[in-house]
């Protein structure tokens, strides 16, 4: 991938905190969760104080200092490749058959740092790793998921990782129980959200579904709409057609 990056590139030429005080035994709780007569919950003062800051800068640098610096000088050597590569391969007096031989030899180079990339980022899909990182560092995190989503062994431990910060509403949910569902599907196993249809002789239907009496249970503690708005949203949006064999075959004609 890095390597046809790089290639690509030549193409590209060429074209306040207050404490709530606890509820009174008569108060009651509303429909809205809030106790009657309680006074609204207010968002947190802001830490403003030197010695609390100044504390929380050093545990966020203790805690992802390392990551950080190790993600910079990776992702500095696969722009530092293109960066030689490039100016080359993109010369228009090269004698021919120097560019094709130029980046035959050099794909090694490339595919060896992408390689190591990858390894680096499989290894930190640790819940106790990644989750905190995502917590701090959104972006980075997923910099580091994308590196290893390169891995196609790696896509189980992906959703693992994923699983605790979309629980936490950190994560796009409908993103993750598609992905959670594509899996399923890859494996031939039962899926667990109801994201996932299949078309079968012209006949849309939703992949087989594991344990379906728990579905809207799953589905809530991630936050996701019901699955009735769910099919009334795929219905609206035309993610319901379904090509008969002979439509389907004529497509790819």
């Amino acid at each position: 991938m890095l390597f046809l990056i790089a290639a690509a590139s030549l193409a590209l030429q060429d074209t306040p905190a207050r404490d709530v005080p606890d509820a009174a035994p008569q108060e009651t709780v509303q429909d809205n969760g809030q106790l009657e007569g309680a006074a609204p919950a207010l968002p947190p003062t802001p830490i403003t104080d030197a010695p609390t800051l100044i504390a929380q800068f050093d545990t966020d640098y203790a805690a992802h200092g390392d990551i950080v610096a190790q993600m910079a000088g990776r992702k500095a050597r696969e722009r530092y490749l293109r960066a030689l590569l490039i100016p080359i391969i993109s010369r228009t007096d090269l004698d021919e058959g120097a560019r094709s031989a130029i980046m035959t030899e050099t794909r090694d180079t490339f595919e060896a740092v992408e390689a190591s990339n990858t390894a680096w980022a499989v290894a930190r899909l640790d819940p106790n790793v990644f989750g905190p990182l995502y917590e701090a560092q959104p972006r980075l995190a997923l910099e580091v998921l994308s590196w290893a989503e390169r891995d196609e062994t790696a896509a189980l431990r992906i959703l693992a990782v994923l699983e605790p910060v979309a629980l936490a509403g950190d994560y796009d949910a409908s993103l993750y129980a598609s992905r959670i569902d594509a899996q399923a599907v890859a494996e031939n196993r039962a899926q667990t959200y109801g994201t996932a249809f299949q078309c079968t002789d012209g006949v849309e239907a939703q992949w087989p579904v594991d344990a379906p009496e728990l579905l809207a249970e799953r589905r809530a503690a991630l936050d996701l709409v019901t699955m009735e708005e769910f099919l009334a949203t795929r219905l609206i949006d035309g993610d319901d057609a379904c090509a008969a064999p002979d439509e389907a075959t004529d497509a790819t004609e």
